[in-house]
């Protein structure tokens, strides 16, 4: 069951989901950067459906967008 709640947090979000159960999944160790098979995170969702209470959610809880994450990887590698 965690593991479907981790891997199913984008998916989720896709198909609209209300802050209280995005909190009840992040309480449960949902993933928040998880991304789907679009390379999309919960948060470019939530940005794209304009559901700004589940944005601030999920950027309290640590949420990027996937471009976020990839200039991390890149930034990584520059550094080292």
């Amino acid at each position: 069951m965690r593991r479907m709640m981790v891997a199913g947090l984008p998916c989720i979000i896709r198909f609209g989901v209300n802050k209280e159960v995005a909190e009840l999944l992040i309480a449960k160790g949902a993933n928040v950067n998880t991304k789907c098979q679009s390379d999309e995170t919960p948060l470019d969702l939530t940005i794209e459906s304009e559901e700004l209470e589940i944005d601030d959610l999920l950027r309290k809880h640590g949420g990027k967008t996937s471009y976020e994450l990839k200039a991390e990887v890149i930034w990584d590698r520059l550094e080292n």
